[in-house]
């Protein structure tokens, strides 16, 4: 029986083994003159490695209702037997029940992904590529004793993180619309790509404004452009997965703590349209006053912000020149130019830098497969998460592999046979689909 102990014999020699008359081993210890009753002093020694001893070790572990193997380990002792690779022997058996695995959750990650085309595009107008969102709520007084709750509209260009703010009274798809008009007609130019969640305000608006532009470049631009040189496309987030938007999610932040500071309690405050609206165009000039570099020191010129590329007539420090490259001063084109040169230049120096590393995410982990057993996160009040016992059970029923072959986002099917796009980030892996066939079953 020795043998079954594997490698621990080397350190069972402290122990003071024993052979009892039944030839069981037990502890010897320095107990033997005491009145304690033979459980007490002479604790029976079980192998961990046995098959028979993982059976009770099953029945310990069920009995003390799943605890860790500490609280096992002491009770086991309690009861006169001492498990030699307990520890080892327990986190094994917690580790293939489906009780435990679902109690110590643990959100599934995967190595950051690649950063899409659209995020990096020097040399093209703002906004030519946009990301956007709806954060808010806003209480907007309309009479004496009419408010409402309006929503902000946030729409960031992909590649020089820009922002437009937009105030809608209403979250529906004409409010939207009516936003995207102004949007379009302040920046003077429509976007080629747009990137936003999944929300049906988004999903309803989508066919309009298709159906809006080209009709704009009917009547318009139809004698200067092709109908197939103009090109308009719409993609969607997965649903909940708000880090794969953050392009715009982490302007949001800078926008709040701007109203924080701008409006005391904003969330609370009562304003009309009109005030809302200036305090968010303020708002917006002073976010894109920001250096797009962390580095970035706001006194020279070379530190670009985007007020740069969108104003470059306004009143800034006038760029250094060459003998070479003198130009009348009066000549705002000239400047204008100039400026947009410079912008670039400083723009290709110091943004790709901070956007070729991940900060975050940088193992590569196991790729769910089709059948994989999941517990989903359910939100929960305020944006949070609900109590994990209200967390739904589902089965992968499809996997969206990224360019890379890393799956970040997968279709599943829960009990009542309803299907969710999910990340993979708002599901616990259980159990795989290996496990299953095998046999893994709560115990």
């Amino acid at each position: 029986m020795i043998d079954e102990f594997g490698k621990a014999v080397k350190t069972l020699w402290k122990l003071d083994l024993l052979f009892d008359s039944h030839g069981i081993l037990r502890i010897g210890g320095r107990l033997n003159r005491t009145d304690l009753y033979m459980e007490m002093k002479h604790l029976v020694v079980l192998p961990g490695k046995h098959s028979l001893v993982r059976l009770l070790g099953v029945f310990y572990h069920k009995k003390f209702l799943h605890q860790g193997y500490r609280v096992i380990l002491a009770n086991m002792k309690n009861d006169g037997i001492v498990l030699i690779g307990g520890r080892i022997l327990l986190k094994s058996i917690a580790s293939m029940c489906i009780f435990c695995r679902i109690r110590r959750r643990k959100l599934l990650q995967q190595r950051m992904g690649e950063l899409p085309s659209f995020r990096m595009q020097p040399q093209m107008a703002p906004f030519n590529s946009v990301a956007m969102s709806f954060f808010g709520y806003l209480k907007v007084k309309q009479s004496r004793n009419v408010v409402i709750n309006a929503s902000v509209l946030i729409i960031t260009c992909a590649t020089t993180r820009y922002i437009h703010l937009e105030l809608c009274l209403a979250l529906d798809t004409n409010s939207f619309l009516r936003a995207w008009r102004r949007f379009v007609s302040i920046r003077g130019i429509h976007p080629a790509f747009v990137f936003s969640d999944g929300g049906t305000t988004f999903h309803a608006s989508q066919a309009p404004i298709k159906e809006w532009i080209e009709k704009w470049k009917f009547q318009l631009i139809q004698h200067e452009m092709a109908e197939n040189q103009t090109k308009f496309d719409w993609k969607y987030n997965v649903p909940y997965a708000s880090h794969m938007n953050g392009v715009v999610e982490s302007l949001i932040n800078s926008v709040r703590k701007a109203l924080d500071a701008s409006v005391v309690n904003y969330s609370r405050a009562l304003m009309t349209y009109e005030e809302w609206t200036t305090v968010l165009n303020e708002i917006t000039y002073i976010i894109n006053s920001r250096p797009l570099f962390p580095d970035g020191n706001p006194l020279e010129y070379n530190c670009i912000t985007g007020n740069t590329l969108l104003h470059p007539y306004a009143k800034q420090v006038v760029p250094q020149t060459t003998q070479e490259e003198k130009f009348n001063p009066r000549d705002m084109l000239k400047v204008a130019e100039n400026r947009v040169e410079v912008f670039w230049k400083t723009w290709m120096k110091h943004i790709p830098h901070q956007l070729l590393l991940a900060n975050k995410w940088f193992r590569t982990r196991r790729n769910l497969q089709v059948g994989d057993y999941v517990l989903i996160i359910q939100p929960g009040f305020k944006g949070g998460s609900a109590p994990g016992g209200l967390w739904k059970k589902a089965l992968v029923h499809n996997i969206m592999p990224s360019s890379d072959g890393l799956v970040r986002s997968v279709t599943i099917k829960d009990s009542d046979g309803n299907l969710y796009n999910r990340p993979i980030h708002k599901l616990c892996l259980i159990a795989t689909k290996e496990e299953l066939q095998c046999g893994l079953k709560d115990i």
